[in-house]
């Protein structure tokens, strides 16, 4: 069914929301969050796994019917969800990280930029007032958080740990919902930069120099952060719709509760090279409340696609593709040499996982619907990845094909791989059968 003469037309979507948000602005590498830090919502945290608007814009233009709706279940900073509101789309997002959510839900709300002046002034205020020896200990955070830390090393000195910790003090006293969530992402921004660490690659390393570095001024940070978020709320007015569902949880569960008819889902998984967001975003996480426990910290890992190994779990899965079986067969060969010898289970595991919820979705489509997923090729010890082909050979078990799929940029491998930008990563689009 053509529904191009019933529903919205592609010029339709389009609009002076998004122009007025993006004024022309386009990404140096649209699959990434590059160059969005005077991008408007884009610049409130550094999310570096973030789609650009202009790719998600890119990506509905190209749609044979224009969308009325569009899923994200890997929602991450929400950059889909959010597009999708300038555009007049109703934007369904799922996403496991509760800091994430909260970002999400942050930009995909309505803001007075009058009530948030008032609030960002209030809270630096109780912030001040609250800061004192014994603060610290009113929270439980890993040993290696907060000064003297564990073999001399600690990600917050002292100093900028208390006021961080006034700061997560004041916020938890707020009786709005709506105002903690811009609060506590506001406060999120700045945990990194007022930190000792950097996030780079896989994971978090000591910046260079980190003994002697100036101690951050905590109060400026959250100051410049929130004003940011207060500069930005103008832009909400000219979203097309303010209408969302967001479901927080793990895909693999939530896209369950997900409406029938849906015309676009686009998103981005987690790649199968074992890198665990969890513990990438683990400093927002804990520093705000989001775990208070170790076993907090595992259960939200468990929710996550099988796609690391970080943690040990059922690896179950079907060998239903010839790629994926030949890959599975060159990797268990090698398995003395890999760094983790459970990793040829995980990559099944992971396709098991992705396959499920790309099936779901499948259900779940409108009869013009189409599924547009961004995924990486990975690399162990020279056997290729090639997780397109294998998404092909998946695909028509569940009643699905994959239609197309081009590249959309290069990979960088590991530096035990070479470290050259041989790994393709790549858009594929699938519909039913």
């Amino acid at each position: 069914m053509d529904r191009s003469s019933n529903g919205p037309t592609h010029e339709a979507l389009a609009g002076e929301g998004v122009n007025s948000w993006l004024a022309g602005w386009l990404s140096p590498a649209p699959t990434t969050n590059q160059g969005t830090a005077a991008v408007g919502f884009q610049r409130w945290f550094h999310f570096k796994e973030a789609f650009s608007p202009s790719f998600v814009e890119g990506v509905i233009k190209r749609q044979p019917n224009a969308p009325t709706n569009i899923l994200d279940p890997f929602s991450g900073s929400g950059t889909t969800a959010l597009t999708s509101q300038f555009f007049g789309i109703i934007p369904t997002a799922i996403e496991v990280n509760p800091f994430l959510a909260d970002l999400t839900e942050a930009k995909l709300s309505v803001l007075d930029a009058a009530r948030l002046l008032h609030a960002k002034r209030s809270l630096i205020r109780r912030a001040r007032a609250l800061r004192g020896p014994d603060l610290l200990g009113n929270y439980f955070l890993p040993p290696t958080f907060i000064e003297p830390g564990v073999k001399e090393r600690w990600i917050f000195n002292h100093a900028v740990a208390e006021q961080v910790l006034s700061y997560r003090a004041a916020i938890d006293e707020l009786e709005d919902p709506s105002v903690q969530r811009l609060a506590r992402v506001a406060l999120g921004s700045v945990l990194i930069p007022a930190s000792n660490a950097v996030v780079n690659g896989k994971g978090r390393r000591y910046r260079k120099g980190w003994q002697q570095r100036a101690i951050p001024d905590v109060d400026t940070l959250f100051e410049d952060a929130f004003s940011k978020i207060i500069e930005d709320a103008p832009l909400t007015a000219r979203k097309k719709i303010t209408e969302y569902k967001l479901l927080r949880g793990d895909s693999r569960e939530q896209i369950g509760h997900v409406d029938a008819g849906v015309d676009l889902a686009l998103f981005s998984p987690p790649y199968p090279n074992s890198f665990d967001y969890t513990d990438v975003y683990n400093v927002e996480l804990w520093m705000l409340g989001y775990l208070d426990s170790s076993q907090g910290n595992r259960s939200l890992r468990e929710q996550t696609l099988r796609s690391h190994v970080q943690i040990r779990r059922d690896l179950t899965f079907n060998l239903n593709s010839q790629t994926l079986a030949d890959v599975y067969q060159q990797l268990s060969a090698k398995r003395g040499e890999l760094w983790d010898g459970r990793i040829p289970e995980m990559i099944g595991a992971y396709f098991a996982d992705l396959i499920g919820i790309v099936s779901e979705i499948g259900t779940r489509l409108s009869e013009a619907g189409r599924i547009e997923l961004v995924v990486g090729d990975s690399q162990y010890l020279g056997v290729h990845l090639p997780v397109p082909k294998i998404l092909e050979e998946l695909a028509p078990a569940h009643g699905l094909q994959v239609i197309a799929q081009h590249k959309v940029r290069s990979m960088r491998s590991s530096a035990q791989q070479g470290g050259t930008l041989n790994l393709p990563e790549s858009l594929v689009t699938i519909c039913r059968n």
